[in-house]
């Protein structure tokens, strides 16, 4: 059985494709383009600090032009997961040589 902690964070992933599928009016493919190009990695949530860290390849492309695309899906992701507080949104970018280490360590 999945923890609090993981169905979270499996929310988290669903309405990130959603926030993009919305961004550009339903149009799948493009919504689908727009996801891959992230090229998450991985995603960690803390209940306690109400903080989101997102491992990503083009951290660039989630972030916006001017901060404009994160500040959104911050607010987005607030409103639909029911969040008492503001979510903290990380970003860590990760490399070919972040995941070499980690598998070799």
């Amino acid at each position: 059985m999945k923890s609090k902690k993981q169905m979270l964070e499996t929310d988290i992933l669903r309405e990130i494709g959603w926030f993009a599928y919305t961004k550009y009016n339903f149009n799948k493919e493009a919504a689908l383009t727009e996801v891959n190009l992230y090229n998450i990695n991985g995603i960690s949530y803390s209940l306690k600090n109400n903080e989101l860290t997102i491992i990503l390849g083009r951290p660039g492309m989630l972030i916006g032009k001017g901060g404009e695309n994160i500040d959104k899906l911050c607010a987005y992701l607030t409103k639909c997961l029911k969040l008492s507080k503001p979510l903290i949104i990380k970003l860590k970018e990760s490399s070919v040589k972040y995941w070499l280490t980690s598998f070799i360590l």
